[in-house]
C-alpha cells in the first residue's frame, strides 16, 4: 500500500507492507542539464527546479534530503 501527503506544497508518498513503514520520499520527475538541479512534483501538479549535490542531495526549504528520501 502507497500513502501519499502534502509536505509544505511538495508531493511525497511512502510505502507500507504489513509492520514495514519506509521513509516519505520526495517524487523527482527529471534532471537538469546542469548537473546540480533536479525537478520535484510539487503536491498542485507544477515541477519545481531544486538543487541537487554531488552526494545526491537534494535541498527543500533550505534542507538537504539524501537519497533514501527521494525517488527517481
Amino acid at each position: 500500500m502507497f500513502e501519499t501527503r502534502d509536505f509544505q506544497g511538495y508531493f511525497q508518498d511512502r510505502e507500507v507492507v504489513g509492520d514495514k513503514v519506509y521513509p516519505w520520499r520526495f517524487r523527482v520527475t527529471g534532471f537538469g542539464f546542469d548537473d546540480v538541479s533536479c525537478d520535484v512534483l510539487k503536491t498542485d501538479g507544477s515541477i519545481e527546479r531544486v538543487p541537487i549535490t554531488v552526494e545526491n542531495c537534494i535541498l527543500i526549504d533550505g534542507q538537504y534530503y539524501d537519497h533514501r528520501y527521494w525517488d527517481h
